[in-house]
């Protein structure tokens, strides 16, 4: 699997371009840098320590600022309320807690990822397709004689 660099784009398939510039007027401080690529940087270092925590995965072969192209689900169900919460401390949702669910979600498949459930990378060579499959083995079993002869 491919590791990827989130970016604006990406978050830009989850809210509209006038309401990331919302928030980043929202949020932008005199003087500051750039909220939203600053929340990008410490979301991808978030999720790369929980990744990290995976035995499977070597992390020193991996590009700084990367995420797994299959997390990027989970980078975006993180960011979106992050950015939305950073101006006004809350997330809008209206009725539906969508954003939040799916928040949530996403932690749980950084757990997941940190305790080597989910595949996160790609699949080691002594597994992978074209790898011999082991033939079964199998024993006949010895049954003792219980008939008294």
């Amino acid at each position: 699997m491919s590791w990827i660099t989130p970016t604006e784009a990406h978050i830009l398939t989850r809210v509209s371009g006038p309401e990331l510039d919302a928030f980043r007027g929202a949020a932008l401080a005199t003087g500051q840098a750039d909220p939203i690529a600053e929340q990008i940087s410490i979301v991808i270092s978030f999720m790369r320590g929980y990744i990290a925590r995976c035995a499977n995965v070597d992390m020193t072969t991996k590009t700084a600022g990367t995420i797994p192209a299959s997390g990027l689900h989970a980078f975006l169900d993180i960011i979106v309320p992050t950015i939305q919460g950073r101006p006004a401390g809350a997330v809008i949702e209206g009725t539906s807690g969508i954003r939040l669910d799916a928040r949530s979600d996403a932690m749980k498949w950084l757990r997941d990822a940190a305790d080597c459930k989910v595949a996160v990378d790609e699949v080691p060579p002594s597994t992978a397709e074209g790898a011999p499959i082991p033939a079964p083995r199998i024993t006949a079993r010895t049954r003792p004689n219980t008939s008294g002869i």
